[in-house]
């Protein structure tokens, strides 16, 4: 599975990538990636909690505030979207 970050300032977007992500999508997962990631990215790593993770499996999508990271960040939010493969399994 694939995940797209994206930040974006109004509606429009500042920062986009698109990583691949194998294994089960738990927090420490999802916070192990975006911390790899955004990184390379230059923006902060957020607070990643249980319910981001299974909203992400539910409904494919999860969105990070400025409240939700630590450091400062210039934009008005992070989503992240699940690109699910066409014949991978689903996410249990």
């Amino acid at each position: 599975m694939k995940l797209w970050i994206k930040t974006q300032s109004g509606e429009k977007i500042t920062a986009d990538a698109v990583i691949t992500v194998s294994g089960q999508l738990t927090a420490n997962t999802l916070s192990q990636v975006l911390r790899e990631n955004l990184d390379k990215m230059d923006i902060p790593t957020p607070m990643v909690l249980p319910v981001h993770a299974k909203k992400l499996k539910s409904f494919n999508v999860v969105r990070f505030r400025p409240d939700d990271f630590v450091e400062y960040v210039d934009f008005d939010v992070m989503i992240i979207e699940l690109i699910r493969d066409k014949q991978a399994k689903p996410i249990s």
